[in-house]
């Protein structure tokens, strides 16, 4: 472990990566029970939804540790579940599979971009003061679609 990781290169242990992966995951728990809540509409029942959830994060961010070698836990974006659900779904009126499409090619296209480093050169063209207050709105956002 202490090879594959690099832990003494990066100042840190094994017992302190599985607080730090502790902590994390007690931060985001609450996306398994929320994302299905906020979804629910779309399957009909929260069942799938919440085991989607646990699996899609679980995969990805083992996937991130081990391929990309860095500890950044993922999960689902509730941000673009509750545009999916409120907007699309209830306001719009876009069918369950027009919905998982969107978010389908809407995750291609973020592939794409990060793979080609097209992303990269977006936020560097974008001023710091500029970054930090999407992030500020984008937090904001996120929080208020959740209550």
């Amino acid at each position: 472990m202490e090879k594959f990781f690099q832990l003494k290169e990066n100042g840190t242990t094994v017992l302190t990566e599985i607080a730090a992966g502790l902590t994390t995951f007690a931060a985001m728990a609450y996306i398994i029970a929320l994302n299905p809540i906020i979804l629910s509409g779309l399957d009909g029942g929260s069942g799938a939804v919440y085991i989607a959830t646990i699996l899609s994060s679980a995969i990805c961010t083992i996937l991130m540790g081990l391929i990309a070698n860095v500890p950044y836990a993922t999960a689902p974006g509730l941000g673009l579940n509750s545009l999916a659900a409120g907007l699309l779904s209830s306001s719009l009126g876009f069918s369950p599979a027009a919905i998982l499409a969107i978010v389908l090619i809407s995750g291609l296209i973020n592939v794409l971009i990060t793979v080609t480093s097209i992303r990269k050169h977006i936020i560097k063209s974008i001023p710091v003061f500029l970054q930090n207050a999407i992030a500020e709105v984008l937090a904001s956002l996120s929080f208020i679609s959740a209550l």
